[in-house]
C-alpha cells in the first residue's frame, strides 16, 4: 500500500471539497479507478467515523502520516 498512499493522499487534497465526512471520503474514493479495490478498502477502513476539516485531518485519522 505504500505506493498506493501517496496517490490516496494526492486524491484526498486535490478532490475532495471540505468539511467532508468519511460518507463524502468513501464516495470520492470510489473514483480512483487506479488503485486496486483491495488497497482502497484498506485506507477506507483506517479512516473513522467523523467530519474532517482538511486532508491532513483524514491522514492523520488513519495513521497515514
Amino acid at each position: 500500500m505504500t505506493k498506493d498512499i501517496a496517490v490516496i493522499k494526492s486524491h484526498l487534497i486535490d478532490r475532495i471539497n471540505y468539511p467532508a465526512t468519511k460518507n463524502d471520503i468513501v464516495a470520492a474514493s470510489a473514483k480512483i479507478s487506479y488503485i486496486p479495490p483491495t488497497e482502497k478498502q484498506l485506507f477506507i477502513d483506517r479512516v473513522p467515523n467523523g467530519t474532517y476539516k482538511n486532508a491532513d485531518d483524514v491522514i492523520r485519522a488513519a495513521d497515514m502520516a
